[in-house]
């Protein structure tokens, strides 16, 4: 029995395509790495530009943490 996977698009819902392909070795371990996007090239610019976002924030958050917390006099 054969098993069909679906990978819609977080923004639109259509189905994504397979952008790039390659493998990678780490230790004895072969891993074939698959890149897809969304066909609608439009939709896929707007679903990186909020991956962006999404990430510089989580970065800002992090930085924070990670700071020196300074007593209040």
């Amino acid at each position: 029995m054969q098993t069909v996977y679906s990978n819609p698009c977080i923004r639109c819902g259509k189905d994504r395509i397979v952008s790039k392909e390659w493998t990678q070795q780490i230790g004895n371990t072969v891993l074939t790495r698959t890149e897809t996007v969304c066909p609608d090239k439009i939709c896929q610019e707007a679903v990186e530009s909020d991956m962006e976002e999404k990430r510089l924030k989580k970065e800002a958050i992090m930085n924070r943490k990670s700071l020196p917390k300074t007593p209040v006099a």
